[in-house]
């Protein structure tokens, strides 16, 4: 998997994820969570391209990260439905 320039820069900085479930066996993360909250990431555009570069990167290592909202409805559902069948894989 190569990065690019701007891939490889956004790593280097103090880049993170709000969770990572990984498999306890093969130490290799299974789900990738992100919170966002309304007042910092929609409201924000920088936020957001920064999200979106975060989602290209971790998509490059197979990994679809789940985006929780802070002001919508059912994100305890998905984030239930994403770990049943994140476990269900393991």
């Amino acid at each position: 998997m190569a990065l690019n320039y701007q891939e490889e820069a956004f790593i280097h900085r103090a880049s993170s994820v709000d969770f990572v479930v990984i498999n306890v066996v093969t130490k290799k993360p299974v789900l990738v969570v992100e919170v966002d909250g309304f007042a910092w990431h929609e409201n924000n555009p920088v936020q957001v391209a920064r999200g979106k570069l975060k989602d290209s990167i971790l998509n490059r290592c197979g990994l679809r990260p789940l985006r929780l909202a802070t002001n919508e409805s059912g994100e305890e559902e998905k984030l239930r439905n994403e770990l049943s069948a994140a476990t269900a894989q393991m």
